[in-house]
């Protein structure tokens, strides 16, 4: 969602989007969330979390948001609050923050 939002900023001729696919029933899923699994229910089968991004793939550019992130062929609120989702700064980075993401991402596209 970060990079999506630095690319827009950096090329406004280009749509950048990001998504969530919902919460998949995984294996990784189950092992990690296992008590939380009731608050996420009921899980989306791979199919159905596969199609959110497809979505992004075939919709038309001029009707996306740059920088925009979506669920289920929706914008959605990028930084939460905490437990409702509502928007607020819970989640949101500080530009000192988002700045050291890009720098980092820069020096590893130089890694062979």
């Amino acid at each position: 969602m970060l990079l999506a939002e630095e690319m827009a900023k950096a090329h406004p001729q280009v749509k950048f989007v990001s998504c969530h696919p919902g919460w998949c029933d995984t294996p990784g899923v189950r092992d990690k969330l296992a008590d939380s699994l009731s608050y996420l229910a009921p899980l989306r089968t791979l199919a159905q979390g596969a199609d959110g991004i497809a979505w992004l793939c075939a919709a038309d550019g001029k009707e996306l948001q740059s920088g925009g992130f979506y669920l289920d062929g929706q914008p959605r609120t990028k930084h939460v609050a905490g437990a409702f989702m509502t928007e607020g700064t819970w989640t949101k980075n500080s530009p000192q923050e988002v700045a050291e993401l890009m720098r980092r991402l820069r020096e590893s596209a130089r890694q062979p």
